[in-house]
């Protein structure tokens, strides 16, 4: 009995099946990492802004990104947690994950600089010391800049938007408060998505 080994076709053939399989499940898993990601920004966001809607109920007001933070907005997420936590009543592991920050924003320069973060959610408010002073950010949302417009009928924090980067469809999700007018310079490029 003759033993015979695998031809050069054979063994290129398994090596292509064995390579496109590979392809196959590299690609589904980065897809699975990216639905992941963005079920995580978009449940933070929305916890986010259940809190701050359940705070101005009691309170006629929202909280300030100040508040949150626990002091003056770095334009990085808190040292702590704790404020936000409380004030939110969301877990702080919820708004610290490995993967997003919770990151309240507020005054010039603090939230309006070029492209954000892609690991942290944003939550803009006008600064406490704006009082009735309009308050305008510019924010670089995918290779549009987009001008958010805190009006001046607005006192404190009667209105806020959260951002979040969305990795399936490669741009930064805006929302808004349920209340106050804040407003947008381009609706088809920077509307906002409800939550």
């Amino acid at each position: 009995m003759k033993r015979r080994g695998f031809t050069i076709i054979e063994l290129l053939v398994v090596v292509a099946a064995i390579t496109i399989l590979v392809a196959i499940s590299v690609s589904a898993y980065e897809s699975y990492q990216k639905r992941s990601f963005d079920a995580q920004a978009v449940a933070l966001a929305a916890a986010v802004k259940s809190g701050a809607e359940r705070y101005y109920a009691t309170n006629n007001e929202y909280p300030l990104a100040s508040t949150l933070f626990g002091g003056t907005p770095t334009g990085n997420p808190p040292a702590t947690f704790t404020s936000a936590s409380t004030i939110l009543n969301v877990p702080s592991s919820n708004l610290n994950t490995d993967n997003l920050k919770f990151t309240p924003c507020a005054g010039t320069g603090v939230c309006s600089a070029g492209s954000a973060n892609t690991s942290k959610v944003y939550y803009v408010t006008k600064d406490s010391s704006d009082g009735t002073a309009q308050r305008q950010y510019t924010i670089t949302i995918g290779s549009t800049s987009c001008t958010f417009t805190f009006p001046t009928t607005e006192s404190g924090a009667l209105s806020f938007i959260l951002m979040y980067y969305s990795y399936q469809s490669r741009n930064w999700i805006v929302s808004r408060s349920d209340r106050g007018d804040v407003t947008t310079s381009n609706t088809t490029n920077c509307g906002f998505t409800p939550l």
